[in-house]
């Protein structure tokens, strides 16, 4: 493979066996971590009443209405639950 200068890179693949980590200041390796977004997602929504409003609203006008969309008005809320949810996720998440 060359680079964009035409140098001839090789690449490696390294295969390191770190079993011995596992043991080292944790104690639940084999649980499965958890995702703590749809959680916070489910708390912010609650701090959008108007665009969860106006979104709810649109699905009930155009439930039988083929070709129509509520786009805005779902762009809209995820919006405003996106500017709740990103200091809460960044606190949430180590280092």
């Amino acid at each position: 493979m060359d680079d964009r200068f035409g140098h001839s890179i090789d690449l490696v693949c390294l295969s390191v066996d770190i079993g011995w980590l596992d043991t080292v200041g944790t104690s639940n390796c084999d649980e499965e971590p958890v995702d703590p977004m749809p959680a916070i997602r489910k708390d912010c929504i609650k701090t959008c009443p108007k665009p969860l409003e106006r979104y709810e609203a649109c699905k009930e006008r155009i439930k039988d209405k083929p070709g129509v969309t509520c786009e805005i008005w779902y762009y809209e809320l995820h919006h405003c639950v996106d500017k709740c949810v990103a200091p809460k996720i960044f606190a949430a998440t180590k280092e």
